[in-house]
């Protein structure tokens, strides 16, 4: 047996940038959004950048936390990505987004949990159980 990492399509890795990127930028795209009715007050804006700077801090913490030798946290997001995906461009965002939320929710949820119950390696094997689930499940195309 070879030690090689998978690989993923090009479509799995732009959905998987794709949904990252979106999730940070969502409080500031709000706010832009906001700001062409009226206008907003710069606390909004440092809110809302602050809000993206924790979701990016929560997706390094789950990353610290949920990767492991077997199983890195990217590639584990790149497995769900792979498993929603349907073949059908548009139709695929609506199953993968959701799917990708979920298991960014899930994942900081473990990490958590795992980090007060002093348990910190179990958090990299139930994540590695989370998207080995999507893998069982996925779609058929």
């Amino acid at each position: 047996m070879t030690d090689a990492r998978p690989r993923f399509s090009i479509f799995a890795s732009f959905y998987a940038a794709l949904f990252v990127a979106g999730l940070v930028a969502a409080p500031l795209l709000a706010a832009a959004r906001l700001s062409s009715h009226q206008p907003v007050p710069v606390t909004a804006w440092a809110t809302a950048g602050a809000v993206s700077i924790l979701v990016l801090a929560l997706f390094a913490y789950a990353n610290a936390r949920c990767s492991s030798e077997r199983l890195t946290y990217r590639e584990g997001l790149l497995f769900v990505t792979s498993s929603m995906m349907t073949g059908w461009t548009y139709l695929s965002l609506l199953f993968v987004f959701p799917a990708l939320l979920f298991t960014f929710i899930a994942s900081v949820g473990i990490a958590i949990v795992n980090d007060i119950a002093g348990t910190r390696q179990r958090s990299a094997q139930t994540f590695h159980r989370l998207v080995a689930g999507f893998h069982r499940h996925r779609m058929r195309q």
